[in-house]
């Protein structure tokens, strides 16, 4: 008798863990932006913010919840009906047409017009150096439109401190739009060919996860939710709107989830500083009439592993570099006004050798001094 009970307890804990495993995202309608905001903002966010705008139709934005994702709920906006999200994936291509306007921002990024426009946006005040949130895209043009004209758009613009309307929506460490026809499974659609993707379009499958036949939420397939981090000048505003329509034409729904909790400010973790530079030489150069231009450089309150002193011309160009702060101009090819940096860094950096430009540096931690 022992036995048996052992083995019967055993089949209805097996029974409890698939019926666990049949929960499905749920999602509710909602045209308080404010509400929205408030559910996106991580509890000690270090942001205020003001000025919470919902555009689009009646239906397409709203929170969802129950999801199998890292972080289970949060906002939605859809080109379609957000209710709509709730899984199974039964239908392929699930549409809501609103029949409403497309998104200016969005045609002049994506190039192409827009329909069924959706977007979130506010006045944000940060106490850090860093605006973070999490989100990520789900579509209906999965995979069947993979590389076809039709993919529908996302953009993230920031407005305040050096932003103007600047979309930081990008898939990580390139300049891709982020779409169904930029991360996907890697192949194009059954019609279409893989010159519909820009390059680098099909070799993002790392950041995408099909939803064939998925039993938790609607759409075809999503991105993972992507990470962005936004440099900010503490105190300023900055105006952040996340933005989405239909692509080319108003059908095959998708969504932008954003993580709830996820959107706050930080302090930059990076200590380096590129300090204090004094300049010791000629104000005017004649650099082939061979006569040393030769110049003295001095860095005072400079921090980081590594440094290393920089020559550009005014737009950026780096034209020489020396790690004792001596350089000799005579014979530089180009013209133009000079401008000299202390580089300094931890970790790795890209971007600072001659040729290229100071201002596209990259790394885990850098600073220029004045100039």
């Amino acid at each position: 008798m022992k036995k048996f009970i052992t083995h019967l307890v055993g089949i209805v804990l097996s029974l409890l863990l698939v019926n666990s495993g049949l929960a499905q995202l749920s999602a509710s309608n909602s045209t308080d932006a404010t509400e929205l905001i408030d559910l996106f903002l991580s509890e000690n966010s270090n942001l205020t913010y003001s000025n919470a705008t919902l555009i689009g139709a009646e239906g397409a934005a709203g929170t969802y919840e129950g999801a199998d994702f890292d972080e289970n709920n949060g906002v939605i906006l859809s080109t379609g009906e957000v209710a709509e999200a709730a899984g199974p994936n039964e239908n392929l291509g699930n549409s809501t047409n609103f029949e409403t306007e497309g998104d200016d921002d969005l045609e002049d990024l994506a190039d192409k017009s827009t329909f069924d426009a959706v977007s979130l946006s506010a006045d944000f005040i940060p106490d850090g150096s860093y605006i973070n949130f999490k989100y990520a895209f789900a579509s209906e043009d999965y995979n069947s439109y993979v590389c076809s004209p039709f993919s529908d758009v996302l953009g993230i613009f920031v407005t305040g401190g050096g932003y103007a309307n600047e979309n930081i929506a990008f898939v990580p460490g390139t300049d891709l739009l982020v779409t169904s026809n930029t991360i996907n499974g890697g192949t194009e659609g059954d019609v279409w060919n893989a010159e519909g993707c820009p390059e680098g379009g099909l070799e993002n499958a790392d950041l995408y996860i099909d939803n064939t036949g998925g039993l938790n939420y609607e759409y075809n397939g999503r991105t993972v939710f992507l990470n962005t981090e936004l440099a900010v000048t503490p105190g300023e505003t900055y105006t952040i709107r996340w933005a989405l329509a239909d692509g080319a034409d108003g059908i095959f729904d998708s969504a932008l989830f954003l993580e709830a909790g996820s959107l706050s400010a930080s302090e930059d973790d990076c200590t380096a500083d590129g300090g204090e530079l004094t300049v010791d030489g000629p104000t005017v150069i004649c650099k082939s009439d061979g006569v040393d231009d030769s110049f003295s450089l001095e860095v005072e309150g400079a921090e980081g592993e590594n440094m290393i002193f920089v020559v550009t011309f005014d737009d950026g160009e780096i034209i020489a570099l020396s790690e004792n702060g001596e350089f000799n101009l005579e014979g530089i090819p180009g013209n133009g006004t000079c401008l000299f940096w202390n580089l300094s860094w931890d970790g790795e950096i890209e971007g600072a050798q001659v040729g290229e430009n100071a201002f596209d540096i990259t790394g885990d931690c850098f600073d220029l001094s004045n100039s």
